[in-house]
């Protein structure tokens, strides 16, 4: 059956643009082989593979609970933990997973099982000697049993080798305990005195052979069960996780220990076959945190398969013992974006990047792709004036320009060092301003060919700024500021905002008179006289700690985005009635996001943390314009009951992906790009263990994309 896929549909949600198929933190991962793996993370994310990373499965609890651990016993059986009591288990390798969870228990920080019957988990919250700090199961979770932990204790990371062997460390401090009776009994393994801080992840190669790395870049090995320890000569590295493959060869990963200072340093996995005597290093080029390593038997070559996963949804595989990796999501970079703009006519857009790279999509943002500036000084802000002629702006007083299209970049105007700009914003072809942290405004009057400073506020931190005309203009920043300019950023007066004891950490403006703020606490403010008095919204949102961006299209609808306040999960809120009421959008995302634009209300896009980019689509099923040369595609069979077949015809070599949706427009699997040569291509489709219903496919090349409905149907009811 040959399927016309012209319409592109586009479901009324936020989705995610990068990473792909999520971008929610990872901090646990298990990996078993060379094709099963799994990983959790923020907001109750599982992601689970039975290809080796081509395709992945997502399920997302649906009350956003963190994934603290995972383990499997094999292909099919495994167990996830996290927080609130979150207990899910699953018997089909992650397709689909039961709930467990109890009220019983809280913080479950982690869990190991030694079979399909056996297995331990921690509950790092419980305290006292009666609380349940550690349960244990033999009948395969359908009883638990608490294990009579030490007084005092707080076990928050458990391992257990086989039935009697295992080890626990705890919430904050330097001690293991050990086990040789399936945790009837627990005896204390002091790793070090002072020099030792906290222990993030330890790993036992047997009873004897183990390893431990803390929180200030140490690495302590045992050989002796824990009773005595000597500190490693160290990886260089902090965050760290590890794993071992036998008594001397030891995985760590982790930051390099000078990133802070260093941006250019990124996240390394260094190894070790001499317990820890020398070391070899990859280094890889992004920021992202790593928080988890895993290590699965592998058949080819006697080389063991590693995985890792961290920050922006990353996972990457090793199949050569370190030598290489291979990234098994999609992402054009998971660095932090700190803005993000479009073109009014076309569908290119931009964003800048905490690691001075700046991506660029040509087609709305359903690719991404790096371009490189020729810096790794942090960028703070993106502005173009066409498709070709645009600017970034960022730390120690970068201000770059191109003029064609973003491939080469030159200085602006001559750097001043201290100056760290925080924006861009031109009212019109001609007008633009960028202003520091501290202060400094500097003004073109001929579309960014010279910039002239023009004044100095005299105010402490500032965070953000807006022009809604040539004239007016506001600046917000440290400690409730406010100040505004009605000529054009020569003078500048200050306004009482009301909430000096917090920050303001961004401004928007519809005119001259109309304005909100994003502000911390909890708060929001907004004016309708142009800031001559500035109102604070008493219906503060109950969850939150900071308001981070906003962004109004008129006087009555609105976006403001913000981060609860006991962990990092974001969310993003919506008024129609001028902020009178504010609703929570319907969108599951752990990561902050710090930037909001927009033209209007049909194309909304976010961005913030570990490369994050979100769109909001407007309407339902709206048709967007056909992409030029799209690739030819057929679905065959359709409908089908649980394998169907995506046929495409390239006319070159080329990159495919493709992306599965259901009938609400979530993201069900994502089958990862790969590279085809030019003619005909059949490319598979599992669908079995989804429900039957009706479902929509993207088919995507980096110039084209092609989508189309599926139906899945095995003789129950489709849903509509």
């Amino acid at each position: 059956m040959y399927l016309s896929f012209f319409p592109l549909f586009s479901f009324a949600q936020w989705a995610w643009q990068n990473p792909l198929p999520q971008g929610h933190e990872l901090t646990t991962i298990k990996g078993i082989d060379e094709l099963h793996c799994w990983a959790g993370g923020a907001n109750g994310t599982i992601m689970s593979t039975r290809n080796g990373g081509d395709s992945w499965y997502l399920f997302h609890d649906n009350n956003r609970r963190w994934v603290r651990s995972i383990d499997f016993t094999d292909s099919l059986n495994g167990w996830a933990v996290g927080q609130w009591g979150f207990r899910f288990h699953t018997t089909d390798g992650g397709m689909t997973w039961t709930d467990r969870s109890t009220d019983t228990l809280d913080r479950l920080s982690s869990v190991s099982f030694v079979d399909e019957m056996h297995g331990w988990i921690c509950n790092e919250n419980a305290s006292g000697l009666t609380n349940s700090r550690i349960i244990k199961t033999m009948d395969g979770g359908n009883t638990w049993t608490p294990c009579p932990a030490p007084a005092y204790a707080s076990p928050s990371r458990i391992k257990f080798n086989d039935l009697n062997h295992g080890w626990f460390s705890e919430v904050n401090g330097t001690d293991l305990y050990s086990t040789s009776d399936g945790g009837n009994t627990w005896i204390k393994k002091m790793v070090g005195g002072n020099y030792v801080d906290d222990i993030l992840d330890f790993y036992f190669a047997d009873q004897m052979h183990g390893c431990v790395v803390t929180y200030y870049m140490n690495v302590m090995y045992t050989s002796d069960g824990g009773d005595h320890w000597d500190s490693l000569t160290s990886p260089d590295m902090s965050e760290m996780a590890v794993t071992m493959d036998g008594p001397e060869i030891i995985y760590v990963a982790g930051d390099h220990f000078d990133y802070p200072a260093n941006p250019s340093c990124h996240v390394k996995v260094s190894k070790s076959t001499d317990a820890g005597l020398t070391w070899t290093s990859y280094d890889f080029d992004e920021p992202e945190l790593i928080h988890s390593i895993s290590l699965g038997a592998f058949i080819q070559n006697d080389f063991p398969v590693l995985w890792i996963a961290g920050q922006g949804g990353s996972v990457f595989r090793s199949v050569d013992e370190n030598i290489s990796w291979q990234a098994m999501t999609q992402h054009a970079s998971l660095a932090g974006i700190s803005s993000i703009f479009f073109d009014k006519t076309f569908p290119v857009g931009w964003a800048a990047t905490r690691n001075g790279y700046v991506l660029k999509t040509s087609n709305g943002g359903a690719n991404w792709h790096k371009v490189t500036t020729g810096i790794t000084t942090p960028l703070t802000s993106v502005w173009f004036l066409d498709t070709l002629t645009g600017f970034v702006a960022g730390d120690k007083g970068i201000l770059l320009r191109t003029s064609d299209g973003g491939s080469t970049w030159t200085q602006a105007m001559t750097v001043v060092p201290g100056y760290n700009y925080v924006g861009l914003c031109f009212t019109d072809q001609l007008n633009g301003w960028t202003i520091s942290s501290t202060g400094a405004v500097y003004h073109t009057v001929d579309g960014g060919n010279t910039w002239t400073w023009i004044s100095m506020t005299n105010t402490g931190e500032i965070f953000a700024f807006t022009f809604p005309d040539s004239k007016h203009g506001w600046v917000v920043g440290q400690w409730g500021t406010i100040k505004e300019t009605h000529d054009g950023g020569k003078s500048w007066h200050p306004q009482i905002s009301h909430v000096d004891i917090t920050q303001i950490w961004d401004v928007s403006f519809t005119d001259s008179l109309y304005g909100w703020c994003a502000v911390g606490r909890g708060y929001k403010i907004h004016t309708t006289d142009g800031g001559k008095n500035w109102l604070v919204d008493g219906s503060i949102y109950v969850d939150a700690w900071d308001h981070y961006a906003v962004k109004f299209f008129d006087h009555f609808t609105g976006y403001m985005t913000g981060q609860y306040y006991w962990d990092s999960d974001g969310f993003i809120l919506k008024t129609t009635d001028g902020g009178i009421t504010w609703n929570e959008e319907q969108i599951s995302i752990g990561n902050t996001i710090n930037k909001l634009f927009a033209y209007d209300t049909l194309a909304i896009y976010g961005a913030g943390r570990s490369g994050t980019i979100i769109k909001y689509t407007g309407g339902i099923l709206q048709q967007v314009p056909v992409y030029p040369d799209a690739i030819a595609v057929t679905c065959n069979p359709n409908p089908f009951s649980e394998v169907t077949f995506v046929k495409i015809r390239l006319t070159g070599l080329q990159p495919v992906s493709i992306q599965v949706y259901d009938s609400r427009g979530r993201m069900v699997l994502m089958i990862t790009e790969k590279v085809y040569p030019a003619g005909d291509h059949s490319i598979q489709v599992n669908m079995k263990n989804f429900p039957d219903g009706t479902y929509f496919f993207r088919i995507k090349t980096p110039g084209t994309i092609s989508s189309g409905k599926m139906i899945k149907w095995s003789g129950n009811q489709i849903q509509k």
